[in-house]
């Protein structure tokens, strides 16, 4: 959010700054160092056991990925305004940030010519309900 600092995961080093995302899976050792001064900062743990029906979301997590700017940064700071409210609706839009963010991640994963993740199959069901026939069966008709 404000300044800069380095930050070690995996044999690589990360400058993190304003408008960058920098993914570390769960319980990796890191380390960073501070050498600019003060620095404001997010930092967001995701338990992995909640995507354990979703091995590639799950694999996605367990690998390190870097976004910077755009998007990403976006929901990170749609994220900050829904928990400073702090009533039901923000915890949901602060959700709702965060797989989008998850979705940013994989996108960047397709890009470096990764397998996309498979889609759930409640998503595939969702999409049926809403294209059929009459839309009876999704409550749209």
């Amino acid at each position: 959010l404000d300044g800069r600092f380095t930050e070690h995961a995996r044999g690589r080093t990360v400058e993190c700054r304003p408008g960058v995302v920098h993914l570390v899976p769960a319980g990796e050792t890191h380390w960073n160092r501070f050498p600019w001064g003060d620095t404001r900062g997010v930092r967001v743990d995701v338990d992995p056991a909640r995507w354990a029906d979703y091995p590639d979301v799950a694999r996605l997590l367990g690998e390190t990925a870097l976004l910077e700017r755009g998007a990403a940064a976006r929901h990170v700071e749609r994220v900050l305004r829904a928990l400073d409210a702090g009533d039901l609706a923000s915890r949901l839009d602060a959700e709702g940030a965060m797989l989008e963010l998850l979705g940013e991640l994989a996108r960047a994963a397709g890009a470096r010519g990764e397998a996309p993740p498979r889609r759930a199959a409640w998503l595939d069901a969702a999409r049926e309900l809403v294209h059929d026939g009459d839309g009876a069966a999704s409550g749209l008709g």
